[in-house]
């Protein structure tokens, strides 16, 4: 049962002008935002410390923020995060509007797998 309100991928909805996007594990698989992620794994770069863009902003804009950040884990499952900024394209959102989310996923990524809001992050969360 698909519960992730957070993107259209995670519920059905009736509407047919519903305006949202992915969640972060499925913008990734999709490869949408390529040019504008951050992979951080247990072998490579360990952190990352700045801003995040909003899901909406261009992602061919190399040099901004990154809009997706995977959290790669030594198991199949890994973690995706993204802001979910509600507005534009996205201003439609049921759950988690302007927060940051961590999404889980299995497949590395790569292959279709469910998907999981595990996270809602607030400024100032820690």
């Amino acid at each position: 049962m698909y519960e992730d309100m957070s993107g259209l991928m995670g519920f059905t909805y009736s509407e047919s002008d519903t305006r949202m996007c992915f969640s972060s594990a499925k913008s990734w698989q999709l490869g949408w935002y390529a040019k504008r992620s951050i992979d951080i794994s247990a072998g490579g770069l360990r952190s990352y410390q700045g801003e995040v863009a909003g899901i909406i902003e261009d992602p061919s804009v190399e040099s901004d923020p990154p809009i997706l950040i995977k959290l790669n884990t030594s198991t199949s499952t890994d973690y995706y995060l993204n802001f979910n900024l509600a507005s534009s394209f996205n201003r439609g959102t049921r759950e988690g509007a302007n927060r940051v989310l961590i999404t889980e996923q299995g497949g590395d990524g790569e292959n279709y797998e469910q998907s999981w809001l595990v996270q809602k992050l607030s400024r100032g969360m820690k």
